[in-house]
């Protein structure tokens, strides 16, 4: 159950009103995802569609960890789990350092994308990256290239008091609420916990599909074909004709002589299939984390 306090309850009656793009800031661990849910439920109980994008890529309920994602629920619903992903976009880290252009871009291909299909309320989610340089920075130029109608920031304490008088000029609505009282720290051993729940669930199903090894091509990592052995394990990104994510997938073996390559995934379509894109995560077949490849760029 969720506790609701009165200024979320003004905050929702004034976004439904006047609907758009609402981007929801904060700490993490203040209950950006609770905030979300309820503005998501009541404006469903209003009959407007709704378009809910994560830009997480670690700790969102909604979506698979490395991935910005979009769900268009039908009806309310009680949980994060029941929604289905309309559409993601790969970014292939767990965090945005090293990767905040295609973060950027994943974010406002999904905006654009709720847009076309009618969504009158679309709710960005964001990460708790908000402090320090890296954190000014993305919130700084995903505001600037969105321009929301509405922006939230659920506050903890008094932190960024000067960074939010710059980033509420912005937008036409901005909004400053109390953190739940059900919010909770989480440890890093509950998030890496957390991430590796989510990636065993989605590659449960999973089985070994076989491909040419030159559709790995990354656009911004190096790959170097004399050590095939450094890529097992690698989580890659399955892309489709027009560069859209079809699928996850865990490399098991690469054999760049003899153009042999075996991925691990619950996509099966492989004629679909056009490139493979490097993440900088290892994982095992039942997605415990084994290692992270250092940020670059």
């Amino acid at each position: 159950m969720l506790d609701i306090p009165n200024s979320w309850e003004k905050v929702k009656d004034s976004i439904i009103e006047k609907r758009g793009l609402v981007v929801v800031l904060g700490l993490p661990d203040v209950g950006k995802s609770s905030f979300v849910y309820y503005l998501s439920k009541e404006g469903l109980s209003k009959n407007l569609k709704i378009g809910i994008v994560n830009s997480d890529l670690g700790q969102s309920e909604l979506g698979i960890p490395t991935t910005v994602s979009l769900s268009i629920p039908e009806k309310i619903f009680q949980s994060f789990d029941e929604l289905s992903i309309f559409d993601w976009y790969f970014v292939g880290s767990i965090s945005p350092a090293g990767h905040l252009l295609p973060l950027l871009v994943g974010v406002k291909n999904l905006i654009d994308r709720a847009k076309s299909f009618g969504c009158e309320l679309i709710i960005l989610n964001t990460c708790g990256l908000i402090l320090g340089r890296l954190g000014r920075v993305l919130k700084y130029y995903k505001l600037s290239l969105l321009r929301p109608e509405h922006i939230v920031f659920i506050k903890k304490e008094n932190e960024l008091e000067g960074f939010l008088k710059i980033i509420k000029r912005f937008s036409s609505e901005f909004y400053i609420i109390p953190r739940s009282n059900m919010a909770r720290e989480r440890s890093f051993e509950e998030r890496k916990a957390f991430r590796e729940k989510r990636f065993f669930q989605y590659f449960t199903k999973g089985s070994i599909l076989e491909l040419p090894s030159f559709l790995i091509h990354s656009i911004n990592k190096y790959i170097d074909k004399t050590k095939e052995d450094t890529l097992k394990n690698r989580l890659v990104g399955l892309l489709g004709e027009k560069e859209n994510l079809l699928a996850l997938g865990i490399l098991e073996k690469v054999d760049f002589k003899n153009n042999i390559l075996r991925v691990f995934t619950p996509y099966q379509e492989k004629e679909k299939i056009k490139r493979i894109e490097l993440g900088d995560l290892y994982l095992s077949m039942k997605g415990e984390e084994l290692r992270r490849v250092a940020p670059h760029l």
